[in-house]
């Protein structure tokens, strides 16, 4: 796949919070978006140096269309390590960084298998393994500048342990009814 300076296509990593069939707001009155956080291993620094590349290049872009020429000043890197993580998150973004990726609600992001058939929901998952395929672009809205991803295309590798939390329902029913409660018939 042909790529530019901020249009890169990713290695394997692991999706998490995903959110490519359906658009949602992340609070209230915000409109709604395509998401994904990637997962990419630390061990993988082609995927890192291309991002790393991407960012930069971003960069440079801003200071020459977006922001008079002035780097703002809290502009933080899309590269978060995942060893920073707490809570929930903890224990499945060690070993990783990764990067928060959107779509705006009427560019969908087209998601498909190894062989390049289309996948609808339920075929795909947080915890799956895939690549992505994205573009590193700069902003300047209101009172933010920064740099953001913006997802394209997602491809499904292979299945992963469900990162969706919950039990599934063979879990939630594994007690035999009248073990449960042997006085169930009496209280009907």
């Amino acid at each position: 796949m042909a790529e530019s300076l901020t249009a890169i296509t990713t290695g394997i990593g692991r999706f998490s919070y995903l959110h490519v069939f359906e658009a949602r707001s992340i609070t209230e009155g915000s409109p709604a978006k395509y998401s994904v956080s990637f997962l990419i291993p630390k061990g993988d620094k082609k995927t890192i140096d291309k991002i790393k590349a991407a960012e930069a290049e971003a960069i440079k872009q801003g200071l020459a269309k977006k922001w008079n020429g002035k780097k703002p000043k809290d502009l933080k890197s899309i590269l978060k390590d995942g060893d920073d993580e707490d809570g929930d998150n903890a224990k499945i973004y060690a070993g990783h960084y990764f990067i928060s990726c959107n779509a705006s609600q009427e560019d969908q992001p087209k998601v498909v298998d190894m062989a390049m058939k289309p996948l609808g929901k339920g075929e795909v998952k947080s915890g799956d393994y895939g690549r992505i395929h994205v573009n590193i672009y700069p902003f300047a809205s209101d009172a933010n500048k920064g740099v953001a991803v913006y997802l394209k295309f997602l491809q499904k590798y292979k299945d992963g342990e469900s990162l969706e939390g919950g039990i599934d329902i063979d879990d939630a029913f594994s007690d035999d009814v009248e073990d449960f409660n042997e006085d169930a018939d009496s209280d009907f």
